[in-house]
């Protein structure tokens, strides 16, 4: 009753609960058994832990049967079988973004470059020298452009958001690992997950960007 009124506040009451509970899970009843299944439905609703730090957990209590548990890996299994359709998609879509660009970076390299433009890609009036052209096909006025002359300012968000990108993803997977290294050292599973729980560190963990 008290992690329905409080774990979303406090979620590590969630965790609290599933070790209490898993520890009673071999004398347990079948209303201890479905306490368990909501506590687990519960960290799952939250994302509070990623599915394969969860089931570590409930791997270190040897008393849980495995029924309670079953549903749970039956819908992460299927999420990540749809996950991996989408990650081969995503695969193919890098894959002819690639071939492109390296189509690009070749004609760049050995063909010149025209530029047929005859009006400023920021203000749109005719174009006056002194002029600024970007191999991305864009030319601004040079007063258009002011100190920031040496990229593209129609492109640059988008780099930005590349560059961005990359470094989340650097980070996430470094965070991703050294959570994953201290669960397995570790003797007190729940205790680490609370810690990192405290630190704020399971949140993108737990929710990958897509």
């Amino acid at each position: 009753r008290a992690c329905r009124q409080m774990g979303e506040q406090f979620p590590h009451m969630w965790l609290e609960a599933l070790r209490y509970l898993g520890s009673e899970a071999a004398q347990g009843s079948e209303e201890t058994h479905e306490a368990i299944a909501e506590v687990i439905r519960a960290i799952d609703r939250e994302q509070l832990l990623p599915p394969l730090a969860l089931m570590q957990l409930l791997g270190q209590e040897s008393n849980l049967p495995f029924s309670i548990v079953r549903d749970y890996l039956v819908q992460h299994l299927q999420d990540d079988e749809e996950a991996i359709r989408e990650n081969h998609k995503e695969a193919a879509r890098y894959e002819e973004d690639t071939a492109r660009m390296r189509g690009e970076i070749k004609a760049l390299t050995s063909e010149p470059k025209v530029f047929q433009q005859s009006k400023c890609s920021a203000c749109h009036n005719p174009l006056e020298l002194p002029t600024v052209n970007f191999f991305c096909g864009h030319v601004f006025h040079q007063g258009c452009l002011g100190d920031n002359d040496q990229e593209c300012s129609l492109c640059a968000p988008q780099r930005r958001r590349v560059r961005e990108h990359m470094q989340q993803q650097q980070q996430l997977a470094a965070a991703h690992d050294d959570f994953f290294k201290q669960l397995e050292r570790s003797p007190d599973g729940f205790g680490t997950v609370a810690e990192f729980l405290g630190r704020g560190m399971l949140c993108n963990i737990s929710r990958p960007p897509r």
